[in-house]
């Protein structure tokens, strides 16, 4: 009966452990700068944390929609 639940403890344990994903999305503009911010943890690495900043000032709402979500999609594919 012991050993049963002493496994049942590692098997929670591990997948507690293994299944920490973290995601974070930032996106502000700002004085004509758009900042995008992405942070992807998966497990214990971090695996994606991008910081860039792009000039704004002729880009319409849905051109910046499109380049938020197109650099989003690819920093998730890694």
């Amino acid at each position: 009966m012991r050993i049963k639940f002493i496994l049942m403890l590692l098997l929670v344990a591990t997948l507690s452990c293994g299944g920490s994903n973290n995601t974070r999305i930032s996106v502000n503009d700002q004085d004509g700068e758009l900042r995008i911010r992405v942070y992807i943890r998966k497990g214990w690495h971090n695996v994606v944390n991008y910081d860039q900043r792009f000039p704004s000032a002729g880009l319409n709402k849905e051109q910046r929609d499109r380049l938020v979500s197109h650099i989003v999609d690819s920093l998730k594919q890694q």
